[in-house]
């Protein structure tokens, strides 16, 4: 990641919400935000790539999608591993819209793709990427996902167990 943001020219840190684009730049996530609310060209501001829809739209559209799929799993008494071919492609696309919110820096997003993976929904399971995405939600804030990266480093499951 850069060090600064190209719009305000502040430092982009762990401590700060970042918003990366698909052009792969990265900025403060208030700082997209305020793009998108001025009514000017959506574009990147460094390489005038289209800015994707914003995580918001692109959370919505992941939900909305993951519980197509969820209300077909749990009508078969929750089989997440025997996805047919329509559903594995409905999760898909709510797997790519949930990370395009989550690389925005929407925390919801950052959690609800760790649980996820936790759980293996759709996608194989991975502890250790379900960790890295609670530390980012949870270092914005979220008590959930505080939470649940705290069971995981209890367990050691994606991460170092914490003996205290």
């Amino acid at each position: 990641m850069d060090d600064i943001c190209a719009i305000c020219l502040g430092q982009l840190d762990s401590s700060t919400s970042c918003c990366k684009l698909p052009c792969s730049h990265v900025f403060h996530h208030d700082c997209v935000s305020a793009i998108r609310g001025f009514g000017i060209a959506q574009v990147c501001p460094i390489c005038r790539a289209e800015l994707p829809p914003g995580p918001e739209q692109l959370y919505e559209n992941a939900i909305r999608s993951y519980f197509r799929v969820q209300r077909l799993v749990l009508g078969r008494n929750g089989a997440w591993a025997r996805l047919d071919q329509e559903e594995k492609k409905e999760m898909e696309i709510s797997l790519t819209n949930l990370r395009g919110a989550a690389d925005q820096g929407y925390t919801l997003a950052q959690f609800n793709l760790g649980l996820i993976l936790e759980n293996g929904q759709g996608i194989e399971q991975s502890y250790t990427q379900a960790a890295q995405w609670f530390q980012k939600a949870a270092a914005s804030g979220l008590v959930s996902a505080q939470v649940n990266l705290g069971n995981l480093h209890y367990e050691g499951l994606g991460v170092s167990k914490d003996e205290a």
